[in-house]
């Protein structure tokens, strides 16, 4: 290899890489344990940093998973951004009904286990919009103690557009700029006994400076699928550590989602912030469309700066509007993890 070209990969890859212990707890999975490796590099000719991250954890609630994912800018000044994520999980969870209503939110044990491939390769063709491809390839069995088609081995394949605009000065802790993505694709089964339907997805966040690293940031996040018959795994659903965090992940779930969730970042100690949050959201049938009280969720979190990337680690607490109880520690839902929720 020219002197030249080593030079400058050693210039792209002279970055930290970090090998960290992965533990954090939610009330969807408890305690989990495991690791991560995440890499980052720069090139000279690169306007943002890139990330390649593996990682692989088991819970207390008998989950596990093998994931590696990443963001990489590449070509003169960042001219193509590939995103994507490549996992395998076994995944022991809880099936609720389809619907936004929560008195009938009785739980069924399920374990599924899950292949997934994503890859997003975009052209930026301007300082700030990308446009590219939206690929998503998922093989899926799950076994209940109920009985369902959409229970069946899942073999999908999704094709489809996405467009990005992204003004953030960095991407993992921004501290002013906007950022949407969209995206819309078909999917089509390769299992004959399955329906081919669409999705459609929207994703807007806007980050706001007030004054010496006071920060308010908020997110809009729609997403749409469209056909008869979609198996449960792809219909939209919300609550988690990252969207209405309160609200337990996977409990309510429809063809339609509406968020919208907002955080006011402060500042404490050197690498030490805060962070007060809140969110509100639902899931609707677009058959069928039935209005019921929106879900929310807020609390309050800290955050404890790692490396010059902005990564953080994140702890948070929060309640829900579904459960009114105060006194005890089932009314709330603890968070700790890496990155953050938007």
């Amino acid at each position: 290899m020219p002197a030249e070209a080593v030079s400058r990969l050693d210039s792209c890859l002279n970055w930290p890489v970090m090998a960290v212990p992965v533990v954090n707890v939610s009330p969807e999975t408890k305690w989990v344990f495991g690791a991560a490796v995440q890499g980052y590099f720069k090139c000279p000719n690169q306007q943002k940093t890139s990330i390649v991250q593996l990682d692989g954890a088991y819970s207390l609630s008998k989950q596990w998973y093998l994931n590696t994912s990443g963001v990489l800018y590449m070509g003169k000044r960042s001219s193509w951004i590939l995103t994507y994520s490549l996992g395998y999980r076994d995944y022991p969870d809880k099936y609720y009904l389809r619907g936004n209503t929560f008195e009938s939110k009785s739980d069924t044990a399920y374990t599924s286990r899950r292949f997934r491939l994503m890859a997003q390769p975009m052209y930026v063709f301007s300082p700030h919009w990308a446009i590219g491809l939206n690929t998503h390839y998922q093989y899926e069995t799950a076994k209940g103690t109920f009985t369902s088609s959409s229970l069946a081995t899942l073999n999908y394949l999704g094709i489809g557009l996405a467009l990005q605009y992204d003004s953030r000065d960095v991407t993992f802790y921004p501290s002013s700029g906007l950022f949407l993505k969209v995206t819309a694709s078909d999917y089509e089964t390769l299992n004959s006994h399955y329906s081919r339907f669409g999705m459609i997805k929207t994703d807007f966040r806007h980050f706001l400076p007030i004054y010496k690293g006071l920060l308010f940031a908020y997110q809009l996040r729609t997403e749409w699928a469209l056909g008869k018959d979609i198996p449960f795994q792809f219909l939209p659903t919300l609550g988690g550590q990252d969207l209405v965090r309160g609200v337990r992940a996977n409990m309510f779930r429809d063809n339609a989602l509406l968020a919208l969730q907002a955080e006011l970042r402060v500042p404490i100690y050197a690498i030490l912030s805060g962070t007060v949050f809140a969110g509100v959201g639902d899931v609707y049938n677009t058959e069928h469309w039935r209005w019921t009280t929106p879900k929310v969720g807020y609390g309050l979190g800290l955050r404890l700066t790692i490396n010059p990337a902005k990564i953080n680690i994140r702890v948070d607490i929060a309640r829900n509007n579904l459960d009114n109880r105060w006194n005890t520690w089932d009314a709330y839902s603890l968070y700790l993890t890496a990155t953050e929720a938007f």
